[in-house]
């Protein structure tokens, strides 16, 4: 049995929203240049998903459409080199609510109008080695990341998201 204590816990979020240093300097950083961003994208480990806002709620974002746009752009690229099998989509509906994740925070709260998480290879498992991604897998997984991230980023532009949001520096 796990212990869930703050100082046992491998999930333990923290006693309140950006109350560790890291999320702190990083959500000031973010703030700072959001004006900036138009496409975000988290990496995480492990269960081979892209998937987009939201994950605390049920409601699809206001421009879902252009999301699975995006999704099934990425999706595609993403197989292509090596055949690996992604799925996922709106986070609440396609593994669990899950409050506190990055991208319902830029998408809601700092204007990023495309924000998405990669849960990046393997798939499956259940246990703490699944985070390891075996050394011979790094430089595939790199390769097909970055096919997906090519067709995204040229969806999110066909799709109008990549217009310029400030004037000067």
């Amino acid at each position: 049995m796990r212990n869930d204590t703050p100082n046992n816990s491998d999930v333990y979020p923290g006693p309140s929203a950006f109350s560790e240093i890291e999320t702190e300097s990083l959500s000031k950083y973010i703030g700072s240049i959001k004006d900036r961003i138009n496409l975000y994208i988290s990496l995480h480990a492990y269960s081979q998903l892209l998937l987009y806002p939201y994950g605390y709620t049920n409601e699809l974002p206001d421009n879902a459409a252009d999301y699975k746009k995006v999704f099934d752009a990425a999706i595609g690229a993403i197989s292509k080199r090596y055949g690996t099998n992604y799925t996922g989509g709106n986070i609440y509906k396609e593994i669990y609510p899950a409050a506190g994740a990055s991208l319902d925070w830029v998408y809601g709260t700092q204007g990023v109008r495309m924000a998405f998480c990669y849960e990046l290879r393997p798939t499956g498992g259940n246990d703490l080695k699944s985070f390891l991604l075996p050394p011979d897998q790094i430089i595939p997984t790199s390769e097909e990341l970055l096919d997906s991230i090519t067709a995204m980023v040229a969806e999110v532009k066909n799709l109008g998201y990549f217009v310029k949001k400030w004037t000067t520096y």
